[in-house]
């Protein structure tokens, strides 16, 4: 089975690579929606976040109040190091678990999705790199447009991006996704078209 790793800047248009991916029925493993899970109540992550974190965390219900959770650590970036430390690795053993299992199930290729993926270090368990890129100014047009955020507020969440050009460095396919979505869906197209070609001559 062939693991590839996608992974892209804000607004890149990698959540479009991921659905179109679901569409031709290969699996895709959402990290940041396995990250979620990771905080649910009663979860190891849960426990470990609260010790962390303290009860002011906590919701009137006793789950995280994921909203003051994100407010605090993005104020201190040794406090979302740290928050990272209880997330990631809870993550890949997640990972590891579904890669088994899409295995095990004779899948060809499985997809993991993830905006972390290089700084979590989980790209080693991927046999291929993906990263979508797009232009500056796409990526800010983009981004205000969807997260309705003024230029000042798009710009600091950039910065506080690892940069994509050290992305770009480790890619084994870049994305380039300043054009149509017909035109990003033929690219994604003619990969998996040279993978199975690749394949079928390994």
């Amino acid at each position: 089975m062939i693991v590839i790793g996608l992974t892209g800047g804000m607004a890149s248009g990698k959540s479009t690579v991921s659905a179109y991916l679901k569409q031709k029925n290969i699996p895709v493993i959402d990290c940041d929606e396995e990250s979620r899970h990771v905080l649910d109540k009663g979860t190891n992550g849960y426990n470990r976040a609260v010790e962390e974190f303290s009860a002011q965390i906590l919701l009137k219900d006793g789950a995280i109040d994921r909203k003051k959770l994100a407010s605090i650590v993005f104020a201190d970036k040794s406090l979302l190091q740290k928050l990272n430390s209880i997330i990631h690795p809870e993550v890949i053993a997640r990972t590891h678990e579904l890669l088994a299992e899409y295995k095990a199930k004779g899948c060809g290729v499985a997809v993991i999705d993830a905006p972390l993926l290089i700084e979590a270090g989980m790209h080693t368990l991927c046999d291929e790199l993906w990263v979508v890129y797009t232009s500056p100014e796409v990526q800010i047009q983009r981004a205000m447009a969807r997260d309705n955020a003024t230029l000042e507020q798009v710009q600091e969440r950039i910065k506080n991006q690892s940069s994509i050009e050290e992305k770009k460095k480790l890619a084994d396919r870049l994305i380039s996704n300043d054009g149509t979505i017909q035109e990003l869906y033929a690219t994604i197209d003619k990969i998996l078209k040279d993978i199975a070609k690749e394949n079928s001559n390994g």
